[in-house]
């Protein structure tokens, strides 16, 4: 039971986390996808080489589920600027829609090696690894998830749950004591943490 709740957990952690770098990411709304392309093709068509314009079209194609057209202007956009690295974020979300679970690792890899403090990378790289249930690898992005955005609980109940996942019962432990100490006014976080806690076998 312990373990189908924790996988639930992640599951529900692993979800938010996608839907906060998808609308992170700047995707247009729903229905808006095509204006998107319009606009960004005008701005095209009198200056092919405006990297954003690229970039932004990309993400709309993406939208519609169009990801070859996506991947074709991700990679026009970064041949033109090889130090986007929220490009290579979202040609690497899009790799992961196509299930190159790879290539969109390594694509994310290099928007963190451009930029170092993207926590938006950091984020969906761990969710990359715990979708493929390698929690051992996700579990040094999550540090430095709550390294870099210390007021974010998802990146704390994400690490405790590596930590369970690779039997780091102690870790997983204190992380959550430390969700207890970290966010007093979070009542619904408390609970889940002191409930995890229990599950582990120890007290508050």
């Amino acid at each position: 039971m312990k373990k189908n709740l924790l996988t639930l957990m992640l599951t529900v952690f692993l979800l938010t986390t996608f839907c906060a770098v998808v609308s992170a990411a700047n995707q247009p709304a729903s229905g808006l996808e095509q204006q998107s392309i319009e606009d960004s093709s005008k701005i095209l068509s009198t200056n092919p080489n405006d990297y954003v314009a690229l970039c932004r079209r990309g993400i709309a194609y993406m939208s519609q589920k169009n990801n070859n057209l996506a991947i074709q202007d991700f990679t026009k956009a970064l041949a033109l600027h090889p130090q986007y690295a929220f490009c290579f974020l979202n040609r690497g979300l899009c790799y992961d829609q196509m299930g190159k679970e790879d290539w969109a690792i390594a694509d994310v890899t290099k928007a963190i090696e451009i930029d170092p403090t993207f926590t938006m990378a950091y984020s969906l790289r761990a969710a990359f690894y715990i979708k493929e249930a390698n929690y051992q690898q996700a579990i040094p992005d999550c540090i430095k998830m709550t390294e870099l955005s210390p007021q974010n609980t998802k990146a704390y109940f994400l690490l405790a749950g590596c930590y369970e996942k690779t039997h780091m019962y102690q870790e997983a432990t204190d992380t959550y004591r430390k969700i207890i100490d970290l966010f007093p006014k979070d009542t619904a976080s408390i609970n889940t943490a002191k409930n995890c806690i229990r599950a582990l076998g120890d007290t508050i």
